[in-house]
């Protein structure tokens, strides 16, 4: 192999059948073993493919032949090992990929973290390369990674359609309907509408009153359910796909493990209903209602939001960033943690002021859920979602996490401006709040100045090293 300048690599692509002095220099290396031709490799400085060279000295003859991602080819030859480990991750993507194929229920796969880590021995880079393995492979729409599992979606071209569910027609569909509204009232004829396993696609279940209807591991395609009350119904493991929710109301209602493909939420009231491990996708959320939703794990990819009312933790979720500050506080114990967010108390100064002056006193008679619901508007979150929120911070200067160890009687803070842990023990915030909010009349950004003045020489050392605790739990 020879590596040429560019512009000499340049005019040999030109012209190779002049006379070139790099080939009468390495005329030795073009040999015939074992009746094969041994060609000269040209490569050129900052090119990836290259040419095969092979001279006839007696006919005065150049041969040469193209050769596409030489420079790759030549590595690989070079390292035996490289090109053993590319063997290794090309099948195991391809076996991921036939699963999934396989597997799949009506284009969905889902692949466990752990699985993936034991295929790879554990290997946290090699973890990362396959990932972006798996996205470029043209059988994938997108790949969704979580903390635990990976959610594919196939192109539609390799989507094998679950034609085991019994499809239900629009005539058996409106007598469950009329069937549940009895229930609801309460006669003898009345029946629970349950809809669990039925393939509802095409379906018009518009318009009616079908609260506590039962929808799990259901498949909508194209199905309306347009204004329709679906209050404390369950829609677990459902499938939507171009499904219409325009104005649907679902108030307590659970959706846990949902999947939402272009479906249209507009004007939609999903208030205090459980959307934990829910997927949702390309869909309009328009002027939607999402107060005091549970979503751990949600992912939300493509939705439009305009005017919605949504947790802030759900407008990270949809890339939006955080237009106004937002605290992520972790309450603990020895005997349990819990996680929220809290729309009443954005800011250090604002939770330290709230717990000082109305919770510090009851907090050791409250449970971690009553104290974290006392902070207001609360949005309760899974662990996951606190560390995920601790690397938002990277790119999202609105975000601040709080934790609160009332066994050791700390308060824990981390912001954007140094991303470390600051340890100070809660007597001293306390005393931080005190002195800001004595002297009356000050304005909230006086406060907030005096509280950080003060708290700043209370900080306490995490550890014997004497180095910030780097963990966000």
């Amino acid at each position: 192999m020879i590596e040429l300048p560019e512009e000499q690599y340049l005019s040999f692509c030109r012209e190779p059948w002049v006379p070139h002095s790099f080939l009468e220099e390495h005329q030795e290396d073009i040999t015939v073993k074992d009746g094969i031709w041994q060609c000269l490799l040209v490569l050129g400085e900052g090119q990836q493919d290259g040419i095969l060279v092979n001279t006839d000295t007696v006919n005065m003859s150049v041969y040469v032949s193209y050769l596409p991602w030489a420079r790759k080819l030549y590595l690989l030859d070079q390292y035996p090992a490289l090109s053993a480990f590319n063997e290794i991750m090309g099948n195991l993507a391809e076996y991921y990929v036939q699963k999934a194929i396989e597997g799949q229920q009506n284009g969905l796969y889902r692949i466990l973290k752990y699985d993936l880590l034991g295929a790879l021995e554990a290997g946290a880079s090699k973890f990362e390369l396959m990932l972006k393995m798996l996205k470029e492979r043209q059988e994938f729409s997108y790949l969704e990674y979580s903390d635990e599992e990976l959610f594919i979606k196939l192109n539609q071209k390799y989507v094998q359609e679950d034609t085991e569910l019994p499809v239900l027609s629009q005539r058996e569909a409106d007598i469950k309907c009329a069937r549940h509204l009895l229930w609801i009232l309460g006669t003898e004829e009345g029946r629970r509408a349950v809809f669990a396993g039925y393939d509802l696609s095409g379906l018009d279940l518009s318009h009616r009153n079908l609260n506590q209807a039962v929808f799990t591991g259901s498949r909508m395609t194209e199905t309306s359910l347009e204004e329709t009350e679906v209050c404390f119904a369950e829609f677990s493991n459902v499938q939507m796909i171009n499904c219409n929710l325009k104005g649907i109301t679902a108030e307590e209602a659970e959706f846990q493990n949902v999947f939402m493909d272009h479906c249209d939420c507009k004007g939609a009231y999903f208030t205090h209903s459980d959307f934990a491990n829910a997927r949702i996708m390309d869909s309009c959320l328009d002027h939607s209602k999402w107060q005091n939703c549970y979503g751990d794990r949600i992912v939300f990819r493509n939705t439009s939001t305009e005017q919605a009312v949504m947790p802030k933790i759900f407008r990270l979720q949809c890339g939006e960033g955080a237009e106004k500050p937002i605290a992520a506080i972790h309450l603990h114990t020895k005997e349990d943690d819990v996680y929220f967010t809290s729309e009443s108390c954005d800011s250090i100064y604002a939770i330290a002021s709230f717990y000082e002056n109305e919770l510090k006193r009851d907090a050791g008679e409250m449970t971690l859920d009553s104290l974290a619901a006392a902070f207001g508007e609360t949005q309760f979150l899974s662990a996951q979602i606190f560390s995920a929120l601790g690397r938002a911070m990277l790119v999202d200067e609105h975000i601040t996490l709080m934790k609160f160890d009332f066994d050791e009687k700390k308060v824990r803070i981390n912001q954007q401006k140094d991303m470390q842990w600051h340890s100070y023990y809660l007597e001293d915030v306390g005393e931080a709040v005190r002195k800001a909010e004595k002297e009356p009349g000050l304005s909230i950004e006086a406060r907030e100045k005096v509280f950080e003045e003060v708290l700043r020489e209370k900080e306490q050392v995490l550890n014997e090293a004497g180095h910030p605790e780097m963990s966000l739990q």
